[in-house]
Order: structure tokens, then sequence, then C-alpha cells
């Protein structure tokens, strides 16, 4: 493992506890989105700015407020590590806004979606940004009527800020579903997020297929318990590193038993399979800048990035939603 990875996996870890120890009555696992944010920035987190951000966002909306729902902590250090936090914070209701217009439910992956216009640098874009993205989601709707959902949404927005056609994208998208439906005949909405994430890689539709099931198998043989749910999407940010399958695997199982040792990602907190995907985005994320493959425009540096952190965001998130139901 390389010394920055392992410095990074350390981070994350302290940043998690500091996080958690200031915002305990919050969600446990959305305190390891927060810590990724700023893990993210390669920096240690500030609860005490977050705080202050936290009084800026209840001075601008009320307690119902999406913004304040689950995805709040994650607004919260993203605000932190701004330079403008307010600003930020403005300019993110401004999308959400947009977005939400003429919608009569609303949701934390509205929220989500605003965020990476914002943090992409293209309010100035939102407009443009959000009718790709929902044309986007109509295309994925009628091909896949009962797997497209507002969770789908984010990873959409994601797609929409590639300067690639939507009708290419979609093609892409179930040229990549037809051959990995067969690998998880089970997981077809899982699938249909890997392919998302797929839709984003500049190789070819047959090698990046390959490579993702044969890193799900190389973990699998390496006795690294990999879920085949919402974590699969995790493996589409990993095919266009230029690391062998059984690199990007150990690599992968590694970062999983140093982040066991760490509170908050243990097998009775978050999961082997979580942990998994955890280790699996940090190292995508590592890797990202320095050995993308040659020739992949889409994932290439900045969008590895990106793509990682708000995969991290969406499975924490609908995991959080899925528990909260549960317990209600």
């Amino acid at each position: 493992m390389r010394e920055t990875l392992q410095q990074k996996c350390e981070l994350l870890a302290d940043n998690y506890e500091v996080i958690r120890k200031d915002f305990k009555w919050e969600f446990e696992i959305m305190s390891i989105v927060a810590a990724n944010v700023y893990t993210n920035a390669g920096i240690a987190a500030d609860t005490e700015k977050m705080k202050e951000c936290k009084e800026i966002l209840k001075q601008k909306k009320g307690a119902f407020s999406e913004l304040r729902g689950m995805a709040e902590l994650a607004l919260l250090a993203k605000m932190a590590i701004d330079r403008n936090p307010e600003g930020f914070l403005d300019e993110v209701i401004g999308v959400y806004d947009k977005i939400r217009k003429g919608k009569v439910f609303t949701s934390s992956y509205m929220v989500l979606c605003a965020m990476i216009i914002c943090e992409q640098h293209k309010v100035g874009q939102a407009d443009e940004v959000i009718k790709k993205m929902k044309e986007i989601m109509k295309k994925m709707e009628k091909e896949h009527p009962i797997l497209t959902g507002s969770e789908d949404m984010p990873l959409a927005t994601v797609m929409a800020l590639m300067n690639v056609d939507a009708d290419d994208m979609i093609a892409e998208m179930e040229a990549c579903y037809d051959i990995l439906k067969k690998k998880f005949p089970l997981h077809k909405d899982a699938v249909q997020g890997l392919c998302q994430v797929l839709s984003l890689s500049g190789s070819g539709t047959e090698e990046k297929c390959t490579k993702a099931a044969a890193i799900y198998d190389a973990l699998k043989k390496k006795n690294v318990k990999y879920g085949k749910s919402t974590e699969l999407a995790a493996l589409g940010a990993l095919v266009d590193l230029d690391l062998k399958v059984d690199e990007i695997a150990d690599e992968i199982r590694e970062v999983s038993e140093l982040l066991k040792k760490h509170k908050g990602f243990g097998n009775l907190s978050l999961g082997k399979e979580y942990r998994a995907m955890f280790a699996a985005l940090l190292v995508a994320q590592e890797y990202a800048e320095q050995n993308v493959v040659a020739d992949t425009p889409a994932i290439g540096s900045a969008l590895a990035l990106i793509v990682a952190e708000e995969i991290v965001m969406l499975i924490l998130i609908s995991t959080t939603a899925a528990t909260s139901s549960t317990v209600n």
C-alpha cells in the first residue's frame, strides 16, 4: 500500500472520530460522509467551523428543509472547507430550488445534485445541466421504469456535466447493462447504478465491463466480502485505473483491513461489505490523479474523484434513509 494511501485512511479515521464526537446525535454513518469530504480535501476536520456553518444554515432554512435532512452533515463539511461558506450555501440553495421546481416531493438526492453542480463551479450553467440531467432521467425511466428512481439523480447529474450527448451516454449505459445483468442477475437495480458510472468511462464497453466483473471476482478470491447491492457502483470508479485487476484487489483488501482497526469501520458498525466499498473508493481516489489509463478522457483525475465522493454520499444516504424508515 502506498504511504499516501495509508495516510489517507488514517486521516479519514481521525476525521470520523472528531466529527462523531461533536455531532453524536446525527446518524453515525453520515459522520463518515462528512469525514470523507475533509479527507478528499486533505485536511483535518474542523468541527467548530462546521458548527458555525450549521448556524448559518439554520438561519436560512427551517428544520423540515431537505437541506437539513440526510445530507446536512455533508453540506456542513462542504461549506466549512469553502472560502465563503455562506456564499456556497446560497449557491446550493439557488440550484436546489431550480431542481425542485415543479416537484411535489423533494429528497436529499436533490441536495446532492445541487452540491455537485456548485462544487464544479457550474452555477452559471445550472439550468443547462439540470435540463440535461432531467433528460437523462427520462431516458433511464423509459428503459427501466421499475429500476429508476430519485436515487439515480446524483449520478445522472455527474453524467450531465459531461460534454457527451445524452443519447450516447444512455446507449453506452444500456450496452454495459446488457453485459453485466448476466453477471449479477438478481441485482439489476445495482447493475444500473454501476452502468451509470461506467458510461462515464472512455474505455471500450466490453473492456470496462469485463474489468469491473473481474475486480469483483478477484476480491471474492481474496476473501474480501463485497456486496452486490448499491456497492457495485464503486467498481465503476476503478476501471480506468492503470493497475492490474489483482493489484486493485490487493489494495482494496489492505485498505479494508487497515480501516477495520479503527472505530466506526468495524464489522458491527460499518460492516464488511460497506467497508470494502469504502476501501475501493479510497483506492480510486488515491490512484485517479496519477494512474489513469491514457486516452480515457471521461473518468479523468478530477471526474474520478467526483464520482468516488458522490458514490460514497449516495450510498450512505440511501442506507441511512432505509434504516430510518425501518426504525419508524
